[in-house]
C-alpha cells in the first residue's frame, strides 16, 4: 500500500466515484491530511496498547554528526564537554509512564549497530564533565528536532516513527535479480562479476541500466545508491487496518462525508478502490 494509492481511494471518494482533471482537490493537500491523521492514530493506539507496530518505523540509514561544545556553539570555548548532533525530522511522540524515555518510538544506535544510544534528561546532560563516570557511556538528549550523543562519535542509524514519512528514506542494499533492472539507475558489483550488454563488470565496477534489464554472470549486483528519498510511489509505514480508519475519520470529520456515503460511493463505482476494499 502507497501513498498514492491511498490519496486515490480518498480522490476516488470526494469526486463520487470518478477523478477528473478539473479537480478541486489538491494531492498534496490530501497527503498532509493522511499524514496528520496517521500521526494521531498510533499515538491513539500506543496509548490504549503501548506497543509499537514494526510497520511504524522508518530506517533513516547511516546519518553524519556534527561536533558541538555544550553550548551548541562553536565560538564559544569555555565548554569542555563535547558531543554528537544530528537533526531528524519531526518523530511522533510515543511516552511510556513506565519509562524515563521521552520518547520510546525513537531508537538511535551506532553506524555499525553495535551499540545503541540510551535516552538521558537534557538537565543530566547538561551536568556531564569529561571526568564524570558515566560519561563514556552511551547516550542522547533531544531539544526540539536536535539530538545531542555522548560520546563523541562521527555517524549513526536512527529509526524513528516520522509524522511526515516521505521525510524519511528507502534503504535498499539488498541483491538485485537478473531481470527486475530498472532503466536509468546505477548498479554496483558487489562480488564476483556480470556480464551486463555484452560488456563485463568486475567487483566494485558501475554500470547504469538501459532498456536491457537483465544480466548474466556469478557476481552479486547492488544498487549504488542504496538510501534515497522516501516518494508516494514507496510502501506507506502504516498497516491496512490502520489505512481504512484514518480515511473513515478523514472523511466524517474533515470532509462531513458520513460512512454511508463512503459505501454507497463504492458499490456504485466501477473503479476497483486500492486501500477501502
Amino acid at each position: 500500500m502507497t501513498r498514492l494509492e491511498i490519496i486515490y481511494d480518498v480522490r476516488m471518494i470526494l469526486e463520487g466515484g470518478k477523478i477528473t482533471d478539473d479537480s478541486i482537490h489538491d494531492d498534496d493537500y490530501i497527503g498532509f491530511k493522511i499524514d496528520q491523521k496517521r500521526a494521531k492514530e498510533i499515538r491513539d493506539t500506543f496509548a490504549r496498547n503501548p506497543a509499537i507496530e514494526p510497520i511504524w518505523l522508518q530506517d533513516l540509514g547511516i546519518m553524519d554528526l556534527a561536533l558541538v561544545n555544550k553550548a551548541d556553539d562553536r565560538t564559544v570555548s569555555i565548554c569542555e564537554c563535547k558531543f554528537s548532533k544530528v537533526v531528524l525530522p519531526p518523530v511522533v511522540m510515543l511516552h511510556d509512564a513506565g519509562s524515563n524515555h521521552i520518547d520510546v518510538g525513537t531508537t538511535i544506535r551506532s553506524s555499525c549497530g553495535e551499540y545503541q544510544f540510551y535516552y538521558m534528561p537534557l538537565s543530566h546532560m547538561a551536568m556531564l564533565t569529561s571526568s564524570s563516570v558515566i560519561f563514556g557511556y552511551k547516550y542522547f538528549t533531544k531539544v526540539g528536532n536536535s539530538y545531542y550523543l555522548t560520546t563523541e562519535t562521527n555517524k549513526c542509524r536512527p529509526v524513528v516513527i516520522l509524522e511526515r514519512p516521505l521525510d524519511g528514506y528507502v534503504v535498499d542494499n539488498t541483491y538485485i535479480l537478473s531481470g527486475n533492472l530498472i532503466t536509468g539507475l546505477i548498479y554496483e558489483v558487489a562480488a564476483g562479476n556480470v556480464t551486463y550488454n555484452s560488456v563485463k563488470y568486475f567487483k566494485g565496477a558501475t554500470f547504469t541500466a538501459t532498456s536491457t534489464l537483465t544480466f548474466s554472470g556469478p557476481g552479486k549486483v547492488t544498487l549504488q545508491n542504496q538510501k534515497r528519498r522516501m516518494t508516494n510511489d514507496d510502501e506507506y509505514p502504516m498497516s491496512s487496518t490502520m489505512a481504512q480508519t484514518i480515511l473513515m475519520k478523514l472523511f466524517t470529520e474533515d470532509y462531513g462525508i458520513q460512512q454511508k456515503q463512503v459505501q454507497d460511493i463504492k458499490n456504485n463505482s466501477q473503479v476497483p478502490f486500492r486501500v477501502l476494499n
